[in-house]
């Protein structure tokens, strides 16, 4: 796991905890990825045993603390598991305007 660091735009690898450029700290950015990722991990659990409402929960909080698009698409399903069709269609969207590589074949829900 890597980030940039937001002060002078160097590459932080997982092991740091300040630039070594710059001396920010950046030790909290990666506890909140560990924690995107841990979230993203118990949704994608729930998901997978059919309970879509804890699910979408977990991504949700996920996708608060990182917008990925691995987050979309567990929120998506979930959603979509939940029956709660409005958030299929808002997470479907985020899906299609951010990660779709070739719009055309990904078609809109209007």
């Amino acid at each position: 796991m890597e980030i940039r660091c937001p002060a002078c735009n160097k590459i932080i690898v997982h092991s740091e905890t300040e630039c070594s450029r710059c001396e920010c700290y950046v030790a909290p950015l990666f506890q909140i990825l560990r924690k995107a990722a841990e979230e993203l991990q118990h949704g994608q659990r729930l998901l997978k045993s059919g309970f879509g409402d804890e699910a979408q929960v977990h991504a949700e909080l996920s996708w608060n603390l990182r917008r990925s698009k691995e987050s979309a698409r567990c929120a998506f399903f979930a959603s979509l598991l939940g029956k709660k069709y409005e958030a299929t269609s808002y997470w479907y969207k985020i899906l299609h305007e951010r990660y779709s590589e070739n719009k055309k074949s990904f078609p809109a829900i209007e």
